[in-house]
């Protein structure tokens, strides 16, 4: 996915996101929160896809990415530092954690991130695959592609 970050808010309202970073199977899982928590049902689904693959899975360590980072109204608040801010983030954590792909799971997290230095691959939400069988199937279809190569 190449380009800069794609993060906006409506005009006039404050741009506040958050993101949920689940490193495991040596892929970073990408997802936004809104405004609801990081289930574990959720967790726990990223591990199923996981083992299903027949990739390694250590224990998933689970970091959170929130903007605005500060409240200093002095500082940039806007879409381009959003994106620069969350750019620096998921490079650092590829490279602290010798990532090799990462996951972007819904539309929102594919919509905010930006130019990534690894394989990005889309999939439905976790909160849509707890409740859709479809979507379950759509992420299967992309998963299944990897795991055979």
């Amino acid at each position: 996915m190449d380009g800069p970050a794609r993060v906006s808010a409506p005009r006039g309202e404050a741009l506040r996101f958050r993101l949920a970073a689940v490193l495991a199977g040596g892929a970073l899982w990408l997802e936004d929160l809104g405004t609801a928590p990081l289930a574990r049902e959720q967790v726990a689904l990223v591990q199923a896809m996981i083992r299903a693959c027949g990739w390694a899975s250590e224990a998933p360590r689970v970091q959170e990415f929130a903007w605005p980072m500060h409240r200093n109204p002095q500082l940039d608040q806007g879409a381009a530092a959003a994106g620069v801010a969350l750019e620096a983030f998921l490079a650092r954590l590829a490279n602290e954690a010798g990532l090799t792909r990462i996951f972007l799971l819904g539309t929102e997290a594919r919509e905010r991130a930006g130019a990534l230095a690894l394989p990005a691959f889309a999939l439905p939400s976790t909160r849509d695959m707890l409740v859709s069988a479809g979507a379950k199937r759509d992420a299967w279809a992309v998963l299944r592609d990897l795991a055979a190569s």
